[in-house]
């Protein structure tokens, strides 16, 4: 190899050049030693390595087969980079771990500071969800579910955190939305006794005029009571009106068809739930009811007392001069399916002992048929005295003819005595 032409910048190595390896051994030059600088490319070399390369730089870019020819242009010319492509160069995105999912980053070190942020969609998702379990669950449900949805699609694009939440947002509205159907449909269904339309067919009191007397005086006696509560739908019964007097009119009924909390516990002689009560009596429009007692230990009677104007109503006849026999023919006045003021034949089928919360009760098993709104109504004897208020039936999709009334003996003795007409007598003073 030829000696180069080029001269080298000879110097003393100083605070700038010390600690550079050289181009030809690449061994580390020391501060003061002899070196030579490439007046081209500016590459340093111990001087005695550059006299060893016959006067020749040995960087890359001055190696001598890359060197162009005269006359040719040097491709090692460097780049000009002007401020405007400056401004429009895009930076490489992050690298990315090809086993994370979708929207991570490789490391710490390449997570943006977007993606260091809370989704807040996703947080609101999670607070309505859990603020509907307590609320109406089937609307706050569905925002939440809303909200859930695009919390994940905006975390899926920007990175950012909260993909726990925003699932979890999701699939408990999802559960309010269960739970609030199930809950309303169970809980605030209509009960036995609820009708979804008012009273049909009001009896004439003119048609009573040719009707047997005993029959009669217990259409007379008899009420239709609705009642209904919060969300509870309506609830349709009968009552029996125990007493006239000053044209206040004294009912009993039972206590489940205007208190829409009872259970028939004993414990349900505390707070009966009660709203508005409407009664409907013969020959008068619906008046405003007020409860007046509730039976003490559970027991399902309850008395009313209204205003009553019309010369139509009648109290019923009580005591009964004979005590009611297994076999006697009974007859049940209510108001069956929202059908007002309705006659049901029977006979007593059996005499049966109830205990409820310490109470004995006498209850009376009938053939009459006692249907929805049957509730609260009378049991009379053949000569039209009330001997039961009819309460409950069997379940008609398994049984026929099985009804059942608590006794009237029962009601006068548990009744407070200023809602009565009379003073009842005993069965066995009856008897004599």
């Amino acid at each position: 190899m030829e000696p180069s032409a080029e001269q080298p910048i000879v110097l003393d190595a100083g605070d700038r050049e010390a600690g550079t390896f050289c181009a030809r051994c690449g061994v580390e030059v020391v501060r003061g030693e002899a070196v030579a600088q490439c007046a081209r490319c500016g590459t340093l070399h111990h001087r005695d390595c550059w006299d060893a390369g016959a006067g020749g730089c040995n960087s890359y870019a001055c190696a001598p087969a890359r060197r162009p020819s005269r006359g040719e242009a040097d491709p090692r010319s460097a780049w000009t980079i002007t401020v405007e492509e400056l401004d429009r160069a895009i930076p490489l995105p992050a690298p990315r771990d090809p086993f994370a999912g979708p929207g991570v980053a490789a490391s710490s070190s390449s997570t943006t500071p977007e993606a260091m942020r809370w989704s807040r969609t996703a947080v609101a998702a999670l607070i309505v969800a859990v603020a509907g379990i307590p609320l109406f669950g089937v609307v706050t449900g569905v925002i939440a579910i809303v909200l859930a949805c695009i919390a994940l699609g905006t975390i899926h694009r920007t990175q950012r955190r909260g993909l726990a939440l925003a699932v979890c947002g999701l699939l408990l509205g999802v559960v309010d939305i269960i739970g609030w159907s199930i809950f309303l449909t169970t809980w605030y269904a209509p009960r036995a006794t609820t009708a979804l339309r008012p009273p049909e067919m009001e009896l004439d009191p003119a048609a009573l005029q040719a009707v047997d007397p005993s029959i009669a005086d217990a259409m007379r006696a008899n009420v239709v009571i609705s009642a209904r509560s919060g969300f509870d739908g309506e609830r349709l019964g009968s009552g029996v009106v125990l007493k006239l007097e000053n044209g206040v009119a004294h009912i009993v009924t039972n206590r489940h068809v205007i208190d829409s909390s009872y259970s028939g516990d004993a414990g349900d002689s505390a707070k009966p739930t009660v709203g508005s009560i409407l009664v409907r009596m013969l020959g008068q429009p619906p008046a405003e009811g007020k409860l007046l007692w509730v039976a003490p230990s559970g027991v399902d009677l309850a008395i009313v007392t209204v205003n009553c104007a019309s010369g139509e109503v009648r109290a019923a006849n009580y005591p009964a001069a004979h005590a009611l026999k297994l076999g006697d023919p009974a007859f049940a006045v209510g108001n069956p399916h929202a059908l007002g003021w309705s006659f049901a034949p029977g006979s007593v089928s059996q005499m049966r002992k109830w205990n409820v919360g310490g109470q004995e009760l006498l209850v009376i098993q009938t053939t009459a048929p006692i249907n929805s709104g049957n509730s609260g109504g009378g049991l009379y004897d053949k000569d039209g005295f009330v001997v039961g208020i009819n309460t409950w039936t069997e379940d008609k999709q398994v049984s026929e003819g099985i009804g059942f009334a608590i006794s009237f003996d029962s009601v006068l003795r548990l009744a407070p005595p200023a809602a009565l007409r009379v003073k009842p007598a005993s069965p066995l003073q009856r008897e004599k």
